[in-house]
C-alpha cells in the first residue's frame, strides 16, 4: 500500500475534504499540520523550496500531489493510479 502523508491547516477547506475522502475510503494516511510555526524543521521538509504555495499537499510515497490530482486518484483508487 503507498504511504500517504498530507499536509494541512485547520482552517482550510480542501484539507478537511481531503481528510473525509480518505476516511471514507478507510485509506490509512499520516498528517502534518503546516499551520505549526516549526513543522519544517521538525519534519525536514520545506514546502516552498518544492513550489508549494497552499495547501493540502498530499504526498503519495515521493510523489507530490496538489488538491485535484489527489481527489481524483483517490476516487480512482490509490494504487490503480
Amino acid at each position: 500500500m503507498a504511504r500517504i502523508t498530507i499536509f494541512t491547516s485547520p482552517n482550510c477547506p480542501k484539507c478537511q475534504n481531503i481528510k473525509q475522502l480518505l476516511n471514507t475510503n478507510k485509506i490509512d494516511f499520516d498528517e502534518i499540520d503546516a499551520s505549526i510555526d516549526n513543522f519544517i524543521n521538525s519534519n525536514n521538509v520545506n514546502l516552498y523550496k518544492i513550489g508549494i504555495m497552499s495547501l493540502p499537499v498530499v504526498l503519495l510515497d515521493d510523489e507530490v500531489l496538489d488538491y485535484d490530482t489527489a481527489i481524483e486518484r483517490i476516487r480512482n483508487g490509490i494504487e490503480n493510479s
